[in-house]
This record gives C-alpha cells, structure tokens and sequence, in this order.
C-alpha cells in the first residue's frame, strides 16, 4: 500500500500528492529526524490530518537541494 493522497498544495498552488512521514524518509533517503527537521525549518510543504498526522508533498521533497529523489520508491 502507497499510503498516497492527492490535497491541493498552498505552496505549490496546485493538486499534489502528498505521502506519510514514513514513505517520505523512503523517497528522499533520510531519517525521520531530517523529515521533521525540514519540517519546523519549512524546507518541504506539509499539511495535518485531521488525526493530527502529518503528510508531506512529494514535489517539494523533489526541490530539496541538488540531489534528485525518485517518487517511485517503495
């Protein structure tokens, strides 16, 4: 299971797909540590869940310095 939900993005002004913390750290090969610390410096766009869960948008973890991550990873 992806755990992948399309929400409209503020800062990208568009629909995007926006993935759990866990397939985030997948995609861009770092720790839960460096998600929410690119969290709290908002380096990547993110929304919460009702639950209190917080999503991250996959383009913006593709604009996160000159390294190029894949959203194919599982």
């Amino acid at each position: 299971m992806l755990n992948i939900s399309c929400f409209f993005c503020d800062h990208c002004k568009k629909d995007s797909r926006f993935v759990p913390v866990h397939r985030a750290m997948k995609v861009a090969g770092v720790s839960r540590s460096t998600i929410y610390y690119w969290i709290d410096k908002e380096w990547v766009h993110w929304r919460e869940l009702p639950s209190g869960r917080r999503i991250i948008c996959e383009d913006s973890l593709g604009r996160r310095g000159s390294t190029t991550f894949t959203s194919d990873v599982v």
